[in-house]
């Protein structure tokens, strides 16, 4: 399958560890993390999709991803983005009371 992939770069901001996912994911070890750092997820938007839209409307197809955080299998916040093929990243962070 053909697709385009926006880069998500996630940041915590906070004093303690936080699992942070985009959609798609969900809580797990693999996206737990540490204080002042960050991890990257690719969120993919399917070419086929992309192509038949654009070949229709010259515009751009957007789609919503959305940013979660959250500690011990509880979900703290979240927070929806606009993404398309224009849109190569995006940037999230967790500030340990909101995602801006």
């Amino acid at each position: 399958m053909n697709v385009y992939a926006v880069k998500m770069v996630l940041y915590n901001n906070d004093t303690t560890d936080t699992h942070m996912w985009i959609t798609g994911e969900s809580i797990g070890p693999n996206n737990k993390v540490r204080r002042l750092e960050s991890r990257k997820a690719d969120f993919l938007l399917e070419k086929n999709t992309l192509d038949n839209y654009l070949g229709e409307h010259p515009q751009t197809l957007d789609e919503i991803v959305k940013v979660y955080v959250g500690r011990n299998g509880v979900t703290l916040g979240s927070k929806p983005y606009t993404v398309n093929n224009k849109v190569p990243s995006l940037f999230a962070e967790w500030t340990g009371t909101y995602i801006k």
